[in-house]
């Protein structure tokens, strides 16, 4: 299989940082038709959240605080008793719509918008305390992270924890917090979301596992 030849940025002119928040948001409704899309384009400073929210990606970290839209609004659930505990896969469905968004998106259409927007999230990235490190860098990693998640088909065992459940299989519980949490998407919600970050990393030229 041939892998798509990276493409160049469009010219088009930025606006500051601090006021690139209505740009943004005519430019990401345009790559996808989702209607629940809008919702994730709420919040002010939507370059330097999305930054931050990579930078914690790329070191493990689970970005929920930075990104409320993402928390599922059902509570999560297990079923069977403590020696035979698994995550009920209504669980996964509480992120159904967010896997769909994602899917959603246009591959190459989301790769140009990084491409157009990579100056302002090289600012914001810098803002954050690193001068000599391109975005795109902490991108790979980030996507890195996701793409090493396995495809677990059946639901994994449980046990509860100190304070939150803890997986049985030592190879899940090892995982990262963000890994941890695309896990808990579930294996075709994780698996939509896999395929789209690949598809864009790979329009982008970006190193990550295949």
């Amino acid at each position: 299989m041939v892998s798509p030849q990276p493409i160049e940025p469009e010219p088009a002119e930025l606006p500051v940082l601090d006021e690139s928040d209505p740009f943004i948001r005519d430019l990401v409704t345009a790559v996808s038709s989702h209607p629940d899309l809008a919702a994730w384009l709420i919040d002010d400073g939507l370059i330097r959240r999305f930054v931050v929210a990579v930078d914690n990606v790329a070191d493990g970290r689970n970005p929920s605080q930075h990104l409320p839209f993402m928390r599922p609004g059902q509570r999560f659930a297990v079923s069977g008793v403590e020696t035979t505990m698994r995550i009920d896969p209504r669980s996964y469905r509480r992120y159904d719509a967010h896997a769909q968004i994602i899917g959603s998106l246009d591959t190459a259409g989301t790769a140009q918008l990084f491409l157009r927007l990579e100056p302002l999230m090289d600012e914001a990235y810098r803002e954050l305390g690193y001068p000599n490190t391109p975005f795109r860098r902490t991108v790979e990693r980030a996507i890195s992270q996701l793409l090493e998640v396995p495809l677990v088909e059946a639901p994994p065992r449980v046990t509860l924890g100190a304070a939150f459940y803890e997986y049985t299989d030592e190879r899940l519980d090892d995982l990262s917090p963000v890994q941890k949490q695309l896990l808990g998407m579930g294996p075709e919600n994780a698996r939509t979301v896999q395929a789209k970050l690949r598809t864009v990393a790979s329009t982008l030229g970006l190193q990550v596992p295949r």
